[in-house]
């Protein structure tokens, strides 16, 4: 289960600027038999004031019957990658850190030992080389504290997704009561690599 607050992401604006620049067109300017002038159009991409930075989605974990396979370790894919949209402008990249709740049936607490959380590379933007790295071959430790599960490089401008997320929860002992638990992992995306 996840919970995090997703940013309203704004539509970049194409504005076009000193469309064609006024030319001073007389008969003496001007060769005669002359067909076409040339003029000059800038174009610029404006960033939108509000949704600059946005976390579009976060994976969500399947379940586990815990009544009758009542092991210590459950390893989880995630359903999603991570998605976030930049339309800053700026060099800075971004990150987003993850952290997880207690799991809870009702007054019973699961007894988490530890909950990793795994974020594989996103695919390599070929034209700008943007890119959203993951948690590289260490887990990232999530439960109950911070950790960073993904990272914007300098260049992850526009659209761009992790690889596979993944997650493994570790159990202090198998006594488990029977019941559903539930919790959150909640996502945080911050400007800056660091």
């Amino acid at each position: 289960m996840k919970t995090f607050t997703k940013l309203n992401l704004g539509v970049a604006a194409l504005l076009t600027a000193g469309a064609i620049s006024p030319l001073s067109v007389f008969a003496d300017d001007v060769a005669e038999g002359t067909t076409s002038l040339q003029g000059n159009t800038t174009i610029t991409f404006e960033a939108p004031k509000t949704g600059l930075l946005t976390l579009n989605q976060v994976p969500d974990f399947k379940n586990h019957d815990l009544t009758s396979n009542k092991n210590s370790t459950y390893s989880a894919t995630g359903d999603k990658s991570i998605r976030v949209t930049d339309l800053t402008g700026s060099n800075d990249g971004y990150h987003v850190t993850a952290n997880a709740s207690q799991l809870l049936n009702g007054s019973s607490i699961l007894p988490v030992a530890s909950f990793a959380f795994t974020t594989a590379d996103g695919t390599k933007n070929a034209a700008t080389q943007g890119q959203i790295l993951g948690t590289g071959a260490t887990a990232a430790s999530i439960y109950q504290g911070n950790a960073k599960v993904a990272t914007g490089n300098a260049n992850a401008n526009g659209t761009n997704d992790s690889g596979q997320t993944s997650a493994v929860l570790t159990l202090n002992d198998n006594t488990i009561k029977a019941g559903q638990y539930k919790g959150t992992i909640d996502y945080t995306l911050s400007p800056s690599m660091d």
